[in-house]
């Protein structure tokens, strides 16, 4: 009842809310008392991606789960790169990281070890992007 007054009607209208901080805050108050908010948002998101997911929280398909940006939680079909620290991500969200983080007085952290990063510098990852588009396109095909 609660997602259907907030116009939660599929999956991916539940996907793209969980994005949202106020709404998962409203929900965790409301209906998920005792849930983890990330194991939750986490369990969304393989379910609209199509991945398994088990029961202690991790990714069921390791390989498909590296096809998604830890940043914005989106299939990397777009623009991913590699940053300095190893770890890939979709452009527009790492360099808005870069942005947030600029100020930082040890550099700019990596968003998967918190480590400052040794440069900005950004890779195209080419493997990445076609292994992204073929899963969006059996999703797609069911």
């Amino acid at each position: 009842e609660f997602l259907q007054q907030q116009d939660v009607l599929s999956l991916s209208d539940l996907d793209e809310a969980v994005r949202d901080e106020y709404f998962l805050l409203t929900l965790k108050h409301e209906w998920l008392k005792g849930f983890k908010l990330e194991t939750f948002k986490t369990a969304v998101m393989a379910a609209s991606f199509g991945l398994e997911f088990n029961k202690s929280g991790s990714p069921g398909s390791k390989l498909q789960w590296d096809l998604v940006c830890p940043l914005c939680s989106e299939l990397m079909t777009y623009d991913p790169v590699i940053a300095t620290d190893g770890y890939t991500y979709e452009r527009h969200a790492i360099v808005s990281w870069f942005q947030l983080h600029e100020n930082s007085p040890t550099g700019v952290p990596s968003p998967k070890t918190k480590e400052p990063l040794p440069s900005l510098l950004l890779i195209p990852n080419a493997e990445v992007r076609t292994l992204a588009r073929e899963a969006a396109e059996r999703r797609m095909t069911g």
